[in-house]
């Protein structure tokens, strides 16, 4: 389609915005907490991990691109964000393993090699009562990485 924009209805005032992504996967912030990946999903893996975090609560703001280190080289496209609103970080998975960066700049916190390395994904368990992450990775078992 011509049209490769992200509709957003806004409730409070029936307004429509469009917003234009610059890169190939943007991340939608919204005033709740929830954050909403529109990944442009690809058949092959990038040669850069690109975001561009995108906070839909304030469109005359610019949207910061982001790069993310240390999951290349993997066997499938896309990596797995989480978001972590109460931290102001976005987790991100895959088989090489779990990294932590900080947001709005893209500052990497913490990368944690998983066991295995192989071509395997994995899915990060958002923290709720305890402060750390819970990973699971297929074929590697589970990983409980505290964020203190």
């Amino acid at each position: 389609p011509r049209n490769q924009g992200i509709y957003v209805f806004h409730p409070e005032t029936s307004q429509v915005e469009i917003i234009q992504p610059k890169s190939a996967s943007p991340l939608l912030f919204f005033p709740n907490g929830e954050m909403v990946e529109m990944a442009n999903y690809i058949g092959d893996p990038p040669s850069e991990d690109i975001y561009e975090l995108i906070w839909v609560d304030a469109p005359d703001t610019a949207s910061p691109i982001i790069t993310v280190q240390g999951h290349l080289p993997r066997n499938y496209p896309n990596l797995f964000p989480r978001y972590l609103p109460e931290s102001s970080q976005l987790a991100f998975s895959s088989s090489q393993g779990v990294s932590l960066v900080s947001i709005p700049d893209g500052e990497t916190v913490g990368f944690w090699e998983l066991a295995g390395g192989g071509g395997y994904s994995s899915y990060v368990v958002p923290p709720s009562a305890y402060p750390a992450l819970v990973v699971v990775a297929d074929g590697d078992g589970l990983y409980y990485i505290p964020l203190r």
